[in-house]
């Protein structure tokens, strides 16, 4: 590859890594990302600085010195690439930032196009330890998106997450007591499918609450629907299973459970005694098993 078209497409690349950080200090929404780490990172600072605006930052030095100081911009891209395997290495050990590893994506593929051309085995060997980091995080992100919970109904902000299963008495006890005391509003809902009808209750309010049904409307149809399920394909609640497979996976096996601020698990017994709905025996609750 030629110095000039080397140059050309580092320029792009910086300038659109550059356009993408912009975009997310200034507009945090432009690009969705329900990671509990985009909303970490996406308000961390530095010396005042949010992390966005480090990375506009750096993006503009290395345009800055592709077009004045084309010398300098080997060794700017060698310190980038060396902050940025430790931060990689830092969300692998705490949680993965979607947006935080499409800037990496860029920084990475610029530092390709310059290190393939000067070759020098300090770039190369910083390279090679960051894509090892790169490749680990965007594997972790990649089982994190197709094992995380699947929600139907509340705000991903939501102080506490609340698992239940349609035919669980219990979970239907404690969702009446939610909806009755208004704390409804305080939870994310994620059903659990534990048997077929399950399944079949689950895509019964989810069509419902599409139609513009408020949860308590669907949820409480559900249960009067009990012989008229059959239309409603229990096929949907397939990306519902994985509210199952992540308790079995948290070695939660009984149902109702609740995962307050995102990081404490509550057994039954104290999940009644947290929200302040009275209390209830164990035997009532729903003890899960892995379904097929």
């Amino acid at each position: 590859m030629s110095a000039n078209k080397t140059r050309i497409i580092s320029i792009t690349l910086t300038l659109v890594g550059a356009l993408f950080c912009i975009l997310n200090l200034f507009t945090p929404n432009a690009f969705h990302c329900t990671d509990t780490g985009c909303k970490l990172y996406g308000k961390m600072t530095l010396l005042g600085i949010p992390i966005f605006g480090w990375g506009t930052l750096f993006f503009f030095l290395i345009f800055l010195a592709l077009i004045f100081k084309p010398g300098k911009v080997t060794i700017l891209l060698e310190l980038g690439i060396l902050i940025d395997t430790f931060l990689l290495s830092y969300q692998l050990y705490n949680l993965i930032c979607t947006k935080c590893l499409i800037v990496a994506f860029f920084l990475g593929l610029t530092s390709i196009v310059i290190f393939s051309s000067s070759r020098r085995k300090r770039s190369l060997i910083l390279l090679f330890a960051w894509w090892t980091f790169f490749s680990g995080a965007i594997f972790t992100s990649y089982t994190q998106n197709i094992t995380r919970p699947y929600p139907i109904w509340g705000k991903p902000d939501a102080p506490l997450k609340v698992f239940f299963s349609p035919s669980c008495k219990t979970c239907q006890a404690l969702m009446e007591s939610l909806m009755e005391n208004s704390r409804i509003n305080e939870c994310e809902l994620y059903p659990v499918p534990e048997t077929y009808e399950d399944q079949e209750r689950i895509c019964f309010m989810l069509e419902k609450i599409n139609e513009g049904y408020s949860f308590k409307d669907a949820f409480y149809a559900s249960l009067e629907k009990a012989d008229d399920l059959s239309k409603y394909p229990a096929v949907k609640a397939e990306k519902f299973r994985r509210n199952l497979r992540f308790l079995l996976k948290n070695n939660i096996t009984t149902a109702p459970i609740v995962l307050a601020r995102g990081i404490t698990f509550l057994g039954p017994q104290q999940v009644i005694d947290s929200i302040g709905i009275g209390t209830r025996s164990k035997n009532g609750c729903s003890t899960l098993q892995p379904c097929n």
